[in-house]
């Protein structure tokens, strides 16, 4: 009799230890992870704008705005994000947007959206450059880099300090 009852026992423990298991397993609930570390995509964004200069990038628009007499762009050495900000400081800002378009295309996933923000005491310049799947008041996650930059146009007027911030939402 008493055999009988251990067994018993023990069948019983194993099986509540099982259905616990169950019950525990079903009970969280498991999200999708994000495909990239925001973070990560939003601070190689801005590096990658902040320390690219304009020569350096294979890109036919780009070539265009300093070769054949244009002069657009009259130092190839400026980084991507000053010449950017030199277009906006001279009020050429569509100019800026089409540059900014170019050499971020293809940049960002597509579910990301991406708005870079170029400002100081005075001015505000933003372009959203992707509006990715969600809208950025509706979205999960919101990431943001900030760089300071200054510079010369045409080695005669300073600009400067202004604030460059990409925003990057999923």
């Amino acid at each position: 009799m008493k055999k009988g009852y251990f067994f018993m026992l023990d069948a019983f423990i194993a099986i509540s230890i099982l259905v616990l298991s169950v019950i525990l397993i079903f009970s969280f609930h498991s999200q999708k992870p994000y495909q990239m570390q925001g973070i990560f995509l939003s601070d190689d964004i801005l590096d990658l704008l902040a320390e690219t200069s304009v020569y350096e990038v294979n890109n036919e628009f780009v070539y265009s705005l300093y070769t054949n007499g244009s002069t657009n762009i009259t130092n190839t050495d400026n980084s991507l994000l000053e010449q950017t900000a030199i277009f906006y400081m001279t009020d050429r800002e569509k100019l800026a947007q089409d540059f900014l378009l170019n050499v971020t295309n293809n940049a960002v996933p597509e579910n990301y959206g991406f708005e870079l923000f170029i400002y100081n005491s005075t001015h505000t310049y933003n372009l959203t450059i992707n509006p990715g799947d969600s809208l950025q008041n509706e979205s999960d996650q919101i990431v943001s880099s900030k760089k300071l930059i200054f510079g010369l146009i045409q080695e005669e007027f300073n600009w400067g300090p202004a604030t460059a911030e990409v925003r990057i939402w999923q």
